[in-house]
């Protein structure tokens, strides 16, 4: 049939149109391995089945974090795809068409991303005042602190570990401001935790991108450094404009805007060039060269 003769990587190539996806899969599938290799960690030698169940709680904020990302990572994902096939996007006879209709439920059951973008951040709260989480000093720290501009990283990555840092630094003022200015009442200010949430997120996939890209430094024709480059400035850039609503909506808490976007001031990088170059590295390779 005509239908099949239709090549979707052939179409991705005619300009670069998959790169920020790419990245946000490899982004993913760090922290997923992250997460399984510290609960993996965690639970050796543990016999007990309440034992289990009690360190398996101890990553109720990853679990949460991920399920929301993954879930709109994969929508964004299969959204671009039958966008790239066109037409044939909505015909039964390519994958994609069924893919798309079949995502959308991952938003929804397992608790929606919303409540469970509320949940992390309840979850994170509740673990700082068992004292098992120690973020209000590091929040006051934040506060009234200042970019880090040197880092003790590889040459290679020291850009992305640097924004990462900072972004660290960002998403504790948020959460500090928002904890003095609403105390036990924060979790009434939905769109404020919920801002809070995809900030934290953004912290986790853009660190766990890079530890990954850390240990296959000088492998793979040096993809895996590309991406967690270009994940951790993308995170500094989305993550910017969830600081500023925010901070817009907590009580005296405009002030500290500067401070924020001090922290996430974009690094001097070409992001269309070097998301180019892992779509050119990924064209070449037949998919990613991991």
């Amino acid at each position: 049939m005509e239908s099949m003769a239709f090549d979707p990587l052939a179409a991705i190539q005619q300009p670069p149109q998959c790169p920020q996806r790419l990245a946000d899969v490899f982004a993913v599938e760090s922290a997923l391995y992250r997460l399984c290799g510290e609960v993996d960690a965690r639970l050796a030698g543990v016999d007990d089945r309440r034992a289990e169940l009690k360190a398996l709680n101890e990553y109720v904020v990853e679990y949460s974090l991920l399920k929301v990302h993954g879930s709109e990572i994969l929508d964004r994902s299969l959204d671009e795809a039958i966008q790239i096939h066109g037409g044939y996007g909505y015909s039964s006879e390519y994958g994609v068409e069924r893919a798309y209709r079949n995502s959308r439920v991952n938003r929804i059951f397992e608790g929606t991303n919303e409540i469970n973008r509320l949940l992390s951040i309840d979850q994170l709260f509740r673990r700082v005042m068992r004292g098992e989480l120690a973020l209000l000093g590091p929040a006051q720290a934040a506060i009234g602190g200042e970019p880090v501009t040197e880092v003790d990283a590889p040459v290679e990555l020291a850009d992305a570990v640097c924004a990462v840092e900072n972004l660290k630094r960002a998403a504790l003022l948020v959460l500090g401001l928002g904890a003095q200015a609403f105390g036990t009442e924060l979790e009434e200010e939905q769109e404020v935790v919920a801002r809070g949430s995809d900030m934290i997120a953004l912290v986790y996939l853009a660190e766990s991108a890079v530890l990954r890209a850390e240990a296959l430094l000088g492998t793979r024709d040096g993809v895996p450094t590309r991406l967690a480059r270009l994940i951790a400035f993308d995170a500094v850039a989305r993550a910017r404009p969830l600081g500023v609503e925010a901070l817009q909506r907590i009580p005296e808490a405009a002030s500290a805007i500067p401070n924020l976007e001090a922290y996430l001031t974009s690094p001097p990088v070409d992001r269309i060039a070097l998301r180019r170059s892992v779509a050119a590295a990924c064209y070449e390779a037949g998919g990613l060269p991991l």
